[in-house]
């Protein structure tokens, strides 16, 4: 989840480190946004909102949730 106090660069940075270092999926919550970042390894971001669900196939095969529930 991103703080009121992450600036952008610093969680990119982060992110970066994490998938260089073998991580295949990072979620980044955004709470005022109420949005999922996903962040793959050599994919481009994808930004769910509400009306999407979290589905990651071959990382997490059983899990599914739709995005409104990550806020509730």
């Amino acid at each position: 989840m991103i703080s009121p106090f992450d600036r952008s660069v610093d969680s990119e940075a982060r992110i970066a480190v994490y998938l260089a270092s073998g991580v295949r999926l990072v979620w980044v919550v955004h709470p005022v946004q109420r949005t999922v970042t996903i962040y793959a390894r050599g994919l481009a971001p994808e930004v769910l909102g509400e009306g999407d669900v979290l589905d990651d196939g071959d990382v997490l095969p059983d899990f599914r949730a739709s995005v409104v529930e990550v806020f509730t």
